[in-house]
């Protein structure tokens, strides 16, 4: 059950980091599209295959390929590293997808990119729980933000103790998931393969598998 629940989030994973929200037309509808286009590589774009995140961009989040997973196995994480991969760089599934965040670029707003900043700096960093007093603690705990803009303000995590505690596991088996597949396929950026991006910002490490995809499913 356990295996079939994590290979479902990351079969639900994507090249794209921080698209703008309200896009056009309907999320699943467009990547829907995409999907049905080829994965393989294509030698008209061979050059694209030769491209891999680069080394000396790696980040502290390298360090989560030696974390022992919280609910997972070790044997279900090293399972998960080849259950799942992205496409090709240079397949029509990626340049379609390329060419989809650049009209994203052309035509998002001042209002789409201060929400998608906001929202980017959401997450929860197993390492930082350790210390209470790490100033990035408290923060730490939005955890529960997507409960608390329905909720409310009592939706945190001293008001569910217990709740926090799962959530807390969940999301280190996350972070394992998701750097030991990233570091395995060491998959570029967008921008490393679409050099007019305009960036909001650079990240630490691999594309794939999509972090903010795993945890908005979770």
């Amino acid at each position: 059950m356990k295996t079939t629940l994590m290979l479902a989030l990351l079969v639900c994973t994507s090249l794209t980091y921080g698209q703008a929200p309200h896009v056009q037309e309907p999320v699943a509808e467009h990547y829907k599209q995409i999907g049905a286009l080829s994965m393989r590589k294509n030698p008209a774009r061979a050059w694209m295959d030769t491209i891999h995140y680069p080394p000396n961009e790696y980040g502290s989040s390298l360090t989560y390929v030696l974390v022992k997973p919280y609910y997972l196995t070790d044997e279900q994480v090293e399972i998960l590293k080849t259950s799942v991969r992205p496409p090709a760089n240079s397949s029509d599934q990626t340049r379609q997808e390329l060419d989809h965040l650049s009209a994203l670029q052309r035509s998002r707003t001042p209002e789409q990119i201060k929400r998608v900043e906001f929202l980017g700096n959401i997450g929860y960093w197993p390492s930082t729980d350790l210390l209470s007093s790490h100033s990035a603690y408290q923060q730490n705990l939005d955890l529960f933000f997507e409960g608390g803009e329905i909720l409310g303000a009592t939706c945190t995590a001293e008001n569910y103790p217990k709740t926090a505690v799962l959530l807390k596991g969940v999301m280190r088996d996350m972070r394992v998931m998701e750097f030991t597949i990233k570091y395995h396929y060491i998959r570029p950026r967008p921008y490393h393969l679409e050099t007019g991006l305009k960036l909001l910002t650079r990240i630490g490490s691999p594309s794939f598998a999509s972090g903010h995809t795993l945890w908005a499913f979770i």
